[in-house]
């Protein structure tokens, strides 16, 4: 006599078996295809040049568009310069009145360095950095303040002046 659950323990493997095939999708081969977001190279000459393809306007056009590459390039450091210096968080032992802050992605003390400067102090809200070019003094933003202040006016049941 056989059991009933032998038979449905067999259909399932045998799906099972067939699941690595039912994996393989149909999706296509990407290889060889150039960036998406790029325009045809057309597009960038007649953008620039006008619609005669001669030598000069080509030259024209990869000239302007080495020309905003550049400006892109230099804005993007610029950015990333920015960012590099930005105080995004200070924590003060209270024992020793001691202070680390995150500047950049970096957590300093007093007396690391951070992109050429020397960390000279670190209080509740800014962090002083001396270096070459001179002093800079950076601020920890306001954020929770500025975030509470509606709050705090709507629980009162009036609006802030501004």
């Amino acid at each position: 006599m056989r059991h009933p659950a032998r038979g449905c323990v067999n259909v399932l493997l045998g799906l099972m078996a067939l699941l690595p095939l039912a994996a393989v999708s149909g999706e296509p081969d990407l290889r060889g295809v150039g960036d998406p977001t790029k325009p045809p190279p057309g597009v960038l000459a007649r953008q620039f040049g006008g619609g005669g393809a001669s030598a000069d306007d080509a030259a024209a056009a990869a000239a302007a568009v080495a020309a905003a590459s550049a400006a892109s390039a230099a804005a993007a450091e610029a950015a990333a310069e920015a960012k590099a210096l930005a105080l995004t968080g200070i924590r003060i032992n209270l024992g020793n009145g001691e202070g680390v802050a995150v500047v950049g992605d970096e957590v300093v003390k007093v007396g690391d360095k951070v992109r050429g400067m020397t960390v000279v102090s670190i209080t509740h809200d800014t962090v002083e950095l001396k270096g070459p070019a001179g002093a800079r003094r950076l601020k920890l933003p306001d954020v929770i303040d500025q975030s509470r202040a509606p709050a705090r006016a709507a629980k009162r049941g009036r609006k802030d002046k501004k």
